[in-house]
């Protein structure tokens, strides 16, 4: 009896000393980790306000008063960097105003609460944001410019678009400065087409994804294979283009037609008063 009272008593403290020593190895080794989750837009607007939202996720549970940084890179090498706490539902905010266009670089860290501080693991969650400037191109019939287009780009320069109304094109010229993207506004008045436009680039036909409604044609094209420091053509080909004779050709030539049908009227005049006077 006493050996077998000391038998469970040696395996009792063994147990007993394992499950110190495991809890011991847990403590010691005990992480917290919450990760920040990011609802990006598709694209920013250079000088406008946005409004970047994200949540604080722990075990796939939205956490609160967890500290995060939020650290923005622009593609010039300046970078921001804000620190906010997420609210009771696990959400939190910055407010975003780019000063350039190009893709900006968002690393936002998890910091975890305060008394979890010197047990946190600093998830990140890194991602890339689209800045597009805003601007508008003349569009041009040889010297006569008979419309205006609107378009968001990034890493690119519009310097010339030429409409060809018996080719029922529109050609651009692009000056590419790095990871060129644009998403262009075209009235379906200027260019249109039956079956959706066809998009060239030096002659090559691209890849390219369009959006229509009754006025408009948008087209969002990428030239990130395309090297820094060069001249591309766009041709847009349509089955349809503004006539070449605009409106403000014709009051150019009616203008015109006012002073040469009173010079025709005046020597008809003339003329029937010769005939008159000789009769």
């Amino acid at each position: 009896m006493h050996y077998a009272a000391t038998t469970t008593n040696i395996l009792l403290s063994m147990v007993i000393t394992t499950v110190i020593m495991v809890a011991g190895i847990d403590g010691a080794y005990a992480t917290h980790t919450s990760i920040p989750v990011i609802e990006p837009l598709s694209f920013y607007l250079v000088n406008e306000n946005h409004q970047l939202n994200g949540t604080i996720l722990y075990n796939g549970q939205p956490t609160s008063n967890v500290l995060v940084e939020v650290t923005i890179s622009a593609p010039d090498g300046s970078t921001i960097k804000e620190y906010v706490r997420s609210s009771d539902d696990g959400s939190f905010s910055v407010i975003f105003k780019p000063r350039s266009s190009g893709y900006h670089t968002l690393i936002v860290t998890s910091y975890c609460r305060d008394v979890h501080r010197n047990i946190c693991t600093y998830q990140s969650t890194t991602m890339q944001l689209l800045v597009l400037e805003e601007i508008t191109k003349d569009i041009c019939i040889m010297d006569e410019c008979v419309a205006r287009l609107s378009a968001k780009v990034a890493g690119l320069r519009i310097e010339d678009a030429e409409l060809k109304p018996d080719d029922k094109v529109l050609r651009l010229r692009l000056y590419v400065e790095d990871d060129g993207y644009m998403l262009l506004e075209l009235p379906r008045s200027i260019i249109d087409a039956e079956q959706g436009l066809i998009v060239q680039v030096d002659h090559s036909r691209v890849d390219y994804k369009e959006y229509a409604d009754e006025n408009l044609r948008i087209i969002e094209a990428r030239f990130h294979d395309t090297p820094a420091g060069t001249i591309i053509y766009m041709d847009i080909i349509g089955t349809y283009a503004i006539p070449e004779f605009s409106s403000s050709y014709i009051v150019l030539i009616s203008m015109l037609m006012v002073p040469l049908l009173t010079i025709i009227y005046r020597m008809k005049s003339h003329s029937n008063s010769c005939l008159k006077s000789l009769s």
